[in-house]
């Protein structure tokens, strides 16, 4: 691969960079597609030993033409993970692999048993607690059966319409939206699927979804939408769904999950400019994950630690330019929202002013940095150029 294609992989920088969507879906496709073929000749076994089905269901999607939504799932993360990590249980994952396969309108029976009691989600639907799964598609009509702990078992039908799932007996999940739904969860609905890491010791509780926080954040979509739409389309092409949680008095909290694609931590806040903050925050955090699938962004050529003011903790180059990628994508977005004309009282200004000199520490150490590799550079120059007006050293 010449170094002139790196270009291509700038769009992943920032959104003000010309943005080709046949980039981001052939890497997210040919990776999900890899990682699942990968998955089946890895533990075949295994799966095999808890369900019945799944491999032919997998074996037929693999057989038609993937598309790029469906691989943009926390099910095909948790997919690779599994192959990394003894924390992972081969057969849920292949369970929620299904689930997904399915929900996207893989036609297909299957069968299986889970490890523990577990919320699933079909498309924007929550599952009723289960530990066995029994599911018949045609494609278009969905009927499950599942096994519910110490209460026999439950009926869930769906029928897909135009553009979604009608159900009887799941939980419809809550969402915002402008153009793409972003829909809104309880932890409960991730218990034991993902592990959130309250390293800040920051997080109190995890609230159930109400009306006041989907409005909180369709507010923020909103304010995007109005003031800066690169970044609506920045958020909206990788966000689908938001796990929330209530942090200490004013601190606010977000995170991403390497993972699980288009899942992310954040906390409540009723000022929705903080909101749409996080959500470019977590959003940039997707981007860099899906571009280190293609290889390092530095070349460890470069051992010091630097001092990120992110985690107020010294960090290796790497997690610096993951930092800088964030923080000045979220400088961008407010000062294209305070120039186009939101009226804030001035703190969109106050942020803008705080992340420079964020960004100022962030950014001596990737400054025509040699360790840096043609992928960190794609990631750094065009924030550089953008944000602090210099060349990237590149």
């Amino acid at each position: 691969m010449s170094l002139s294609s790196f270009n291509l992989y700038h769009q992943f920088s920032c959104p003000q960079t010309p943005f080709d969507e046949r980039v981001f879906d052939a890497i997210s496709v040919s990776f999900g597609v890899a990682v699942v073929e990968c998955f089946l000749q890895r533990r075949r076994d295994l799966i095999a030993a808890r369900s019945r089905g799944i491999i032919e269901l997998v074996e037929s999607w693999l057989g038609d033409a993937a598309d790029p939504e469906t691989v943009w799932d926390q099910a095909f993360g948790r997919t690779d993970w599994a192959m990394e990590s003894s924390e992972a249980d081969t057969g849920d994952v292949a369970t929620q692999l299904a689930l997904r396969l399915s929900s996207r309108g893989q036609p297909g029976q299957w069968h299986s048993i889970l490890s523990r009691p577990m919320r699933l989600r079909f498309e924007g639907w929550l599952l009723p607690q289960c530990t066995e799964i029994d599911l018949q598609s045609d494609g278009n009509t969905v009927f499950i059966v599942l096994k519910v702990e110490n209460s026999g078992t439950e009926n869930i039908g769906f029928e897909r319409t135009e553009f979604s799932w009608t159900s009887s007996g799941a939980q419809r999940l809550s969402y915002a939206k402008v153009n793409t739904p972003i829909f809104l969860m309880a932890q409960s609905a991730i218990e034991g699927q993902l592990t959130i890491d309250d390293q800040f010791g920051s997080i109190t509780g995890y609230p159930e979804v109400t009306g006041n926080m989907v409005q909180n954040v369709q507010k923020a979509l909103d304010i995007l939408a109005k003031y800066a739409p690169q970044y609506l389309q920045w958020v909206e092409r990788v966000i689908r769904g938001i796990v929330v949680c209530q942090c200490k008095e004013t601190r606010t909290r977000s995170s991403t999950w390497s993972e699980a694609p288009g899942i992310i931590l954040m906390s409540v806040t009723d000022d929705p400019i903080t909101i749409a903050e996080m959500m470019v925050h977590e959003a940039s955090h997707q981007y860099f994950h899906l571009l280190r699938k293609l290889g390092a962004v530095d070349d460890g050529s470069d051992t010091c630690l630097y001092y990120s003011p992110a985690v107020s903790k010294e960090r290796p180059l790497s997690r610096i330019l993951i930092a800088y990628h964030a923080f000045a994508n979220i400088l961008l977005m407010y000062r294209t929202t305070r120039l186009n004309g939101l009226v804030d009282s001035g703190e969109c200004l106050r942020m803008e002013n705080r992340m420079q000199g964020d960004i100022g520490l962030l950014g001596a150490p990737l400054h025509a940095n040699p360790a840096l590799t043609p992928l960190g550079n794609a990631l750094y120059q065009p924030l550089a150029q953008r944000a602090e007006g210099l060349d990237g050293g590149g």
